[in-house]
Parts: structure tokens; C-alpha cells; sequence
């Protein structure tokens, strides 16, 4: 009785792992039901040609060994050098390829792909350089020297906290637009360059310029207003109190009328 036998496959059980194999050589003898090797799960189809190992004590104690190369089921690619493994039947929807020529390492897959961990699951990129874990509590921590994310638009369902241990910088080339009912700058906040306000600006404490203001609304100061330098008005000024300019009091000022008697504002 031989061994190793070259049959085809003729029907599979795949919830057992297991297949009938059919021997044309042999006047199309059909074994029973024999089982795959069992340290992975990989089913041929119906007629694909199957190494088989018989034992000795009858046609049901067999092993099917694997699949082989034949006309009919060639590689989709194969050199020197490359690991190829296909995960479908069909060419490239879902399996894993290296290269030990380039050094190159893919997983591809035609669909959902899912990793899970049960502690935790990283990605790492060089001895230190750059690396993104992800842990069961909910972190994910990202270590890079440089974080580059090209997106139209990056929003956050829930609330986000930024914190950074020394300095934080956004550098936009063309504009940046904070949008929300309500910005709270706990800080001392400096402006450099131009400022527009189309609306309201409410300084609960104080607050300094150096440079220019320049307003196409109404301009309101609740407390004094220190201007160091000069201010043109373009217009009237409306005050409700005294306006004192170096030291002469608008509102107490005194001076000779025409018949040299002296005139107040008030």
C-alpha cells in the first residue's frame, strides 16, 4: 500500500477540517472523510490536487497533507527570496508578503481589518524614533519627534484636553478660526501683529497694547484707559465725565471771555 498518494479533492466538511479525497489513478477511488493538519485553518476548493500520507491500517487512517504547485495552480509571483502568503483564493485580497531583497514587509486586506489586545498594542518605527500605543485604560500615546496629520477637517466628538509641558505652537499658513460661544484664556495672552475684532472684546482685568487699535465698531472701556502715545479721533468724542489733557481740565478750565471776565466750561 503506498504512503504518499496524489489525489484531488472531492468534498469538504468545513466545520470539521476535514475532506474526501478521490484518486483518478485508482479507478477514481474516494476515501472517507480525513482530516487537515490542524495548526492552521486552510481549506482547498473541490478538484484541487492534495499530497495525502495513508497509514498502514486502512483508507480512513490518512492525512491530508497539503496542496503543491501544478498547471493550474502556479504562483501569482515568486522569486528569490519572497515569503508570500494568501489568505483568499483569490490573488491579493487579503495575506501578508516580504521581501528579503528589499526588506519590504506588507499586510493587506480587502475589507475590515481588527487588532486587539488585551493589555496593550504598539507600532514602532526605529529603535526610539517613533511609535503609537495603544493601551486597554483608553491611552493612546504617541511618540514622535514630528506629528504630521493631513486632514480636510479633524473633529472631536467629546471634550479634548491639550497640555504640553513647556511651549505649544500652531503655525498656520494662511488663517486660523477658533469658533465657539464662549473661549476662556486663563494667562496673559500676547498678540503680535495685526488684530481684528468684528464683534465684542471683553477684558475682565487688564489688558496692554503696544501697537495699534484700530476699530470700525464701538469702542467700550469699563475703567480707565491708559494710551501711552498718540490717539486720533476721526469724528466726535462723547464723555460723560472730565477729559483732562496735560494737566488743563476741559470741564474746570477757566479762561477771559471777550470782555476779559473769566469763563468756564462749566
Amino acid at each position: 500500500m503506498d504512503v504518499l498518494r496524489i489525489g484531488k479533492i472531492s468534498s469538504i466538511n468545513y466545520a470539521k477540517g476535514t475532506a474526501r479525497v478521490t484518486y483518478p489513478d485508482r479507478g477514481d477511488d474516494t476515501t472517507p472523510e480525513i482530516p487537515f493538519p490542524s495548526w492552521f485553518y486552510w481549506m482547498p476548493k473541490v478538484d484541487d490536487q492534495v499530497l495525502v500520507a495513508h497509514l498502514p491500517n486502512g483508507p480512513a487512517a490518512a492525512v491530508i497533507l497539503c496542496p503543491f504547485w501544478y498547471d493550474g495552480n502556479r504562483p501569482t509571483e515568486g522569486f528569490e527570496g519572497l515569503y508570500k502568503q494568501e489568505y483568499a483564493r483569490e490573488p491579493g485580497l487579503a495575506g501578508e508578503r516580504y521581501d528579503a531583497g528589499t526588506k519590504d514587509y506588507n499586510q493587506s486586506v480587502t475589507g475590515t481589518a481588527l487588532v486587539s489586545a488585551t493589555e496593550s498594542w504598539t507600532a514602532q518605527a526605529g529603535e526610539e524614533s517613533a511609535a503609537v500605543q495603544l493601551s486597554s485604560d483608553g491611552t493612546i500615546t504617541i511618540t514622535a519627534k514630528r506629528l504630521v496629520i493631513q486632514v480636510p477637517d479633524l473633529e472631536f466628538i467629546d471634550g479634548i484636553g491639550l497640555k504640553s509641558a513647556k511651549s505649544m505652537k500652531i503655525d498656520a499658513q494662511e488663517r486660523l478660526t477658533i469658533t465657539s460661544p464662549d473661549s476662556i484664556f486663563n494667562g496673559p495672552v500676547k498678540v503680535q501683529g495685526r488684530q481684528e475684532i468684528s464683534e465684542t472684546l471683553s477684558v475682565g482685568s487688564s489688558a496692554s497694547v503696544s501697537g495699534s487699535i484700530s476699530t470700525q465698531a464701538n469702542l467700550s472701556a469699563q475703567g480707565n484707559a491708559t494710551i501711552q502715545g498718540s490717539a486720533t479721533v476721526q469724528g466726535g468724542v462723547t464723555s460723560d465725565g472730565d477729559v483732562t489733557a496735560n494737566g488743563v481740565s476741559l470741564k474746570h478750565h477757566l479762561h477771559e471771555g471777550g470782555g476779559g471776565e473769566p469763563v468756564g466750561s462749566n
